[in-house]
């Protein structure tokens, strides 16, 4: 009974061996089989629950000859070395499912068209992910996906980190995170075919302490010919829940590394806030296409530049835009509220530096919605001009922090001309002891509250207007008598 229980016990402890992850490294020459036991130590193919550690062989492609391929870990840190995993049939699958690390000037590359990608967590410390094969070829992969809520981090101290996206489709991502001294780039489209994608994230995080230019371009020049047209990216900004993020990187519509041909240089970046979250804003952007906030709120916090880059920006139904930056859209491109404008990150002031034939128009049921107090917001203009439209259409929403006080008068908007702007209603406030109004008083909208008097007072009031009337009466009776 003994012995069998041994026999079992040693059965049981080979199984759990058996199933433990191992690490593997690639040790193949260039262009050989990912899937040939030769081209991996201890002559193994790595699997679903195991590692791969490493490539010994500089600038190698390696080939996916099946179809389906899954891995736990990946690391690539051979400094600055470079390789390539390629799928060159129609319909093949790599699915990293634990962690994929990239980092001391290393390059991992994957690409071939027919290839779909999904990862889950990833780390790039100073090195560079290209998915698609932006730095080789650029015949890119067919799909691109991110598992649950992982992330994407770019990191580091001393090489830069780089994330270069060449894929047919739209593609999803988790969050993007940005940490270290070093300098990051995120290319979303670095496709050479002139066709729209939307790459969606789940937010945009800069970590406190982080130092290093971040940019995020809607695409890269990198072809080695003129002939590709412009191309039209959307950074679809999903953050859910109750979640905020807040980051300080620059959203930039391209980076021309090769050609500057003219097509290429209409490429646009636009981006869509959507989702119940809130993301945070904190650098000058250029991007061109347009901000649409469709969902949730956008807090923009740059102190220079726009934080919307150059192009319109429209607020729909149920949506927030606020903070304390700059939206600086050029000539002719209006700040369209549909739903929320709320000045401030709490408090504070928004300022629009709105050129020729632009204005600040607010949609029919919007709401202007400030905070009054010592600390207080407003509406501000980086020059004095007839900038408002939309009277009549929009609800002036208060609320009284610490500090206020209904004898003081509080600025609603700065630096306008424009004459006759009247609220469709003020709440908020104590209605029933004070009355508000907004007039304008030079080239400013200033808000001001008046007592209203006691149901008591009027009381009195009127009886004493029906005695005085009374004893008029009576001595006119008198004197015609």
């Amino acid at each position: 009974m003994k012995r069998s229980s041994f026999l079992l016990a040693g059965f049981l402890a080979l199984l759990a061996s058996a199933a433990q992850a191992a690490d593997y490294g690639y040790i193949g020459t260039n262009n050989t089989s990912y899937d040939a036991t030769t081209s991996w130590s201890d002559g193994v193919v790595p699997g679903a629950t195991d590692n791969i550690t490493g490539f010994s062989t500089a600038n190698a492609s390696i080939t996916l000859s099946t179809a389906a391929h899954s891995i736990n870990n990946i690391t690539q840190a051979t400094a600055s070395q470079v390789n390539t995993l390629f799928y060159g049939g129609t319909a093949g699958t790599y699915n990293v499912l634990g962690t994929l690390t990239v980092s001391n000037s290393a390059s991992l590359i994957f690409r071939g068209n027919g290839l779909s990608l999904t990862l889950h967590d990833v780390v790039i410390n100073g090195g560079n992910l290209d998915i698609g094969g932006v730095a080789s070829t650029y015949t890119g992969i067919g799909n691109l996906s991110q598992a649950g809520t992982n992330s994407i981090t770019l990191t580091g101290s001393s090489a830069n980190s780089v994330l270069s996206i060449n894929v047919t489709n739209s593609y999803s991502l988790g969050a993007l995170n940005f940490d270290g001294s070093n300098s990051k780039n995120v290319y979303l489209d670095a496709n050479t075919n002139a066709t729209a994608i939307t790459a969606t994230v789940a937010g945009l995080s800069t970590a406190d302490g982080s130092s290093g230019t971040t940019r995020i371009y809607g695409s890269q020049d990198n072809a080695t010919a003129a002939s590709h047209g412009a191309h039209n990216v959307t950074l679809n900004i999903n953050t859910t829940g109750a979640n905020t993020y807040a980051t300080s990187a620059q959203l930039i519509d391209y980076q021309p590394t090769v050609n500057s041909n003219t097509a290429y240089t209409n490429s646009v970046l636009s981006v869509i806030k959507s989702g119940t979250g809130t993301q945070k804003l904190s650098a000058a952007s250029t991007y061109s296409g347009g901000t649409i906030v469709q969902q949730g709120k956008l807090v923009v916090n740059n102190a220079t530049g726009s934080g919307t880059g150059t192009g319109a920006v429209t607020v729909s139904n149920g949506a927030t835009l606020a903070g304390t930056g700059i939206i600086a859209p050029t000539a002719g491109n209006n700040v369209t509220i549909n739903g929320t404008l709320a000045p401030g990150d709490t408090a504070g002031t928004l300022t629009f530096n709105l050129s020729s034939g632009s204005k600040l128009a607010f949609g029919s049921g919007s709401t202007l919605s400030l905070t009054l107090g010592t600390s207080s917001s407003e509406v501000s203009f980086s020059t004095a001009g007839d900038w408002l439209t939309g009277s009549g259409n929009v609800s002036l929403s208060l609320s009284l922090g610490t500090g206020f006080s209904y004898s003081n008068t509080y600025n609603v908007f700065d630096n306008v001309t424009t004459t006759g702007f009247t609220f469709a209603s003020i709440t908020g406030y104590d209605t029933n002891s004070y009355s508000a109004s907004v007039a304008k008083v030079g080239n400013s909208y200033t808000l001001s509250f008046s007592a209203v008097p006691e149901p008591s007072t009027y009381a009195l009031f009127i009886g004493g207007l029906a005695l005085f009337i009374l004893s008029r009466r009576r001595m006119a009776a008198t004197f015609r008598g």
